[in-house]
């Protein structure tokens, strides 16, 4: 993830990066519904593409739901098409994703507890998410999705969202890749 860019949130928080860790923390706003709020740290991409984190804090006083881990996504607009996967602070594993713009969001959970490295594949226009121990091996989360809504050309990142009025989510990432 060289040369990232802070974009996407309304709520507070902060994104840095230093000996190969990035944190990140977003204030209340949330990654469903038709519309969200939260803290993206993201580069532009196009075509295929992995990205690959380790998720190795997740931390949220306020909710359960507070959420970090890596997305594609067609555009900075808050009600716009995306995939992610995402760890949240005490619910699991989340696969999500909104297929159109101003559509409503999917969420796929899993009852996976604690840190996970995440991984979310595009290939064309499918979406994959999968999560891992170890960052060797990989198990997929629900389904694969198709999203035309995403164009060639999109933004892919670390998305961190904390999900209740005054939360405050904070998360750190290290081995982040994005091929």
């Amino acid at each position: 993830m060289d040369n990232c860019e802070h974009r996407r949130h309304r709520y507070g928080g902060l994104a840095s990066y230093s000996n190969g860790i990035f944190t990140v923390s977003s204030g209340n706003g949330g990654m469903d519904g038709a519309s969200d709020n939260f803290r993206y740290v993201d580069e532009a991409t196009s075509g295929n593409v992995t990205l690959i984190a380790d998720v190795t804090s997740v931390s949220d006083p306020q909710d359960a739901w507070g959420d970090a881990g890596v997305m594609v996504r067609a555009s900075s607009a808050a009600n716009a098409a995306y995939a992610g996967i995402f760890v949240s602070a005490g619910n699991g594993l989340v696969f999500s994703y909104r297929t159109a713009t101003g559509a409503a969001t999917t969420a796929v959970t899993g009852n996976n507890y604690g840190l996970y490295w995440v991984k979310l594949v595009r290939s064309g226009s499918t979406y994959s998410g999968y999560y891992s121990a170890n960052g060797t091996t990989w198990t997929q989360l629900g389904s694969t999705v198709t999203i035309t809504a995403i164009p060639t050309s999109a933004t892919a990142g670390m998305a961190v969202s904390g999900d209740t009025a005054g939360d405050l989510c904070t998360a750190t990432f290290s081995n982040v890749t994005s091929n």
